[in-house]
């Protein structure tokens, strides 16, 4: 596959991975940690970002609800 084709199929996925993010967080109003980082270009969030996303985070498995607990903790 040439260089530029590859690049230019990279950001197209890029592209439709973050709109489907986003759709899914507008459709349902919330969404996961992983969701909301696929659904913004930068990964960094902020500490008010970081206990926003925590509190309506609402995890099944046991050791994802420590970790969502110690989120909303450390924020």
């Amino acid at each position: 596959m040439i260089a530029a084709n590859r690049t230019r199929h990279a950001t197209l996925r890029n592209r439709a991975r973050t709109h489907r993010a986003a759709a899914r967080i507008r459709r349902t109003g919330t969404g996961t940690l992983a969701t909301h980082c696929l659904a913004r270009q930068c990964t960094r969030y902020t500490p008010a970002e970081v206990a926003r996303i925590a509190v309506i985070y609402r995890p099944r498995k046991p050791a994802y609800r420590t970790a969502a607990a110690r989120l909303a903790l450390a924020a």
